[in-house]
């Protein structure tokens, strides 16, 4: 593989196309894409978007929607939900808007609007640290859940 890949552990891929891929490094605290080559028969990796730049870091999760047109990905410190436009270059990536997650709590997001509209803290109030609960739309792939 090509690229300059930091040590970080990756912890989400997902195939856009069936030559590139998102890549999300766990405490590399970046996305990287990884576009297959088949006259050189491996794939070349770049780094294509900096969470550090934007005071963010600890990518978790990688979704596609909107006809692929966008890219949701979520970071873990702080909790935030980072929505790309992906439909003019999957390569570079165009940072749309980000939106903050409720420390310790359950955000409810609104995809259409691009806003938050509520943060749910009943985990929190009666001692408990929620994980991951992702709730599922009719129209959602599975996506590794």
């Amino acid at each position: 593989m090509d690229g300059d890949l930091k040590p970080a552990c990756r912890v989400g891929t997902k195939q856009h196309h069936r030559r590139t891929s998102n890549l999300n490094h766990l405490f590399g605290n970046s996305l990287w894409t990884a576009s297959w080559d088949p006259e050189k028969k491996q794939f070349d990796v770049a780094e294509a978007f900096s969470f550090a730049d934007h005071n963010a870091s600890i990518p978790l999760e990688l979704y596609f929607r909107d006809n692929n047109t966008r890219l949701y990905v979520t970071t873990a410190k702080p909790g935030h939900l980072h929505i790309f436009d992906i439909s003019k270059d999957l390569i570079s990536p165009t940072l749309i808007k980000t939106l903050p997650g409720g420390e310790d709590s359950i955000t409810v997001i609104d995809l259409k609007k691009k806003q938050v509209l509520d943060n749910l803290e009943t985990f929190k109030m009666n001692g408990y640290n929620p994980n991951c609960i992702v709730l599922l739309p009719e129209w959602n792939a599975p996506a590794g859940h």
